[in-house]
């Protein structure tokens, strides 16, 4: 993995904060490394539990984004960050996603897209959060 572009932390790039109960669904091979320190108070889970405040999942096709996403999005807390990141055409690594679908999978399952953002040289993301309503 390739860090590119801003020279913030990718922790501070995607909003982990301090007390945030984080999940990776499904991460590149040192992805972990890669991403850095967590904040002194973060807490990261190898599996979903109710109410994180972080889930960042990587997918390659539709099918799992699909099958994938209403599932992270039933252990999202209310005020909770939901990253979904897929492969950039330019990678090679072969996927049916683009951002377009990825949006409209968000929207479609209730949630506001809020910002783009390259993950690295592989990876586009998306952040979702839950509408204000629903807070």
């Amino acid at each position: 993995m390739t860090r590119i572009g801003s020279k913030k932390s990718l922790v501070y790039k995607l909003g982990i904060k301090d007390g945030f109960k984080i999940y990776l669904h499904n991460p590149p091979a040192n992805y972990r490394q890669f991403l850095g320190r967590l904040p002194k108070t973060a807490e990261e889970f190898d599996r979903p539990i109710a109410d994180m405040d972080f889930i960042q999942m990587f997918v390659t096709s539709k099918k799992d984004l699909i099958d994938q996403f209403p599932k992270m999005m039933a252990y999202l807390s209310p005020a909770g960050i939901l990253w979904v990141c897929w492969p950039k055409e330019s990678s090679n690594i072969k996927s049916d996603l683009n951002g377009m679908l990825v949006r409209n999978t968000g929207v479609s399952n209730g949630l506001t897209d809020v910002k783009v953002s390259s993950i690295d040289d592989v990876w586009s993301g998306l952040k979702f959060i839950r509408k204000n309503k629903e807070k």
